[in-house]
């Protein structure tokens, strides 16, 4: 990449809304002998602000716009993905305004290829899924600061678990050294993998700079996993559904939870009675806050 090619993409990144970068960048790749990937953005950035309500009823009467998209995703994918063809067609990426903006794919691809994931610009949201199998590996990943989303639950979970090499598990530093480099983290969805009260304490301990969303649903927290997991910080969304958490985890939910930065709390499914939602809904759902109890 040429420092011009540089500057015009670091523009782009610095103003992710606007087209006018992104159509400067496509004037720039027209000149320097790339007339597919330039139609592409002006292209895409077209269909964008035609985005509306009514869907079904633009794309009717522009349908050639999407049509000739689809022509030049067919025929020139490779160029168009650009630092990013070399991910196996498994890998589900989107594409918008010029751009790869959505990549989910698991873990084996990403470590597989992590570093081009990692240094495409303008950066897309990475979800890896299936991290569990790969556990050991995937935390020593020096690439993890693209990661926006994770997904842990594996079907061989309690099953054939094994942790990368079969032998090891991460330690606790590398761990937290882990959760250091997830600069980008938002989700971070532990949604059936077997975690009990013990590893909630773990997960307190645990910094991650820009987590939005910790889902631990399906479980098998109790209400001493409840009280581990108070003790670290949290982020806006916590979900907990489908636990056997009972009264006593919801009450001190409730409690501790009035000056938090938790904005949503999910106990659907669990074994919260009366008191418990008595609780939630005087001391907890205010201000704003919303809890889902069933």
């Amino acid at each position: 990449m040429t420092p011009d090619e540089s500057a015009l993409i670091a523009a782009i990144e610095a103003n992710p809304v606007p087209d006018l970068p992104r159509l400067v960048y496509a004037d720039w790749l027209e000149e320097h002998g790339h007339p597919v990937r330039a139609e592409f953005i002006r292209l895409q950035c077209e269909i964008d602000g035609l985005e509306t309500d009514r869907q079904d009823e633009v794309r009717a009467h522009h349908a050639g716009l999407w049509e000739r998209q689809g022509e030049l995703l067919a025929t020139h994918r490779g160029e168009l993905l650009g630092s990013l063809a070399g991910l196996p067609g498994r890998a589900k990426i989107d594409i918008k305004r010029g751009f790869p903006t959505w990549v989910e794919l698991s873990v084996t691809d990403f470590l597989a290829h992590g570093a081009a994931l990692d240094a495409a610009r303008p950066r897309p949201r990475v979800r890896v899924n299936l991290v569990a199998d790969r556990l050991t590996e995937f935390v020593r990943s020096p690439h993890l600061g693209c990661v926006a989303e994770i997904g842990g639950y594996s079907p061989t979970l309690g099953v054939e678990l094994t942790f990368g090499d079969g032998t090891t598990i991460p330690t606790a530093d590398e761990l937290a050294a882990a959760a250091g480099r997830l600069v980008r983290l938002e989700v971070l969805d532990l949604e059936g993998c077997w975690l009990e009260d013990a590893d909630c304490e773990r997960l307190s301990r645990l910094r991650f700079p820009a987590l939005v969303e910790l889902d631990l649903s399906n479980n098998a927290i109790t209400d001493a996993g409840v009280s581990n997991l108070l003790r670290g910080a949290l982020p806006k969304r916590l979900i907990l559904g489908g636990n056997p958490i009972t009264d006593q985890g919801a009450v001190e939910l409730a409690d501790r939870l009035r000056n938090s930065p938790v904005e949503y709390l999910n106990l659907r499914r669990t074994h919260v009675g009366e008191e418990g939602w008595n609780a939630l809904l005087n001391r907890y759902q205010q201000g704003g806050r919303k809890v889902d109890l069933f």
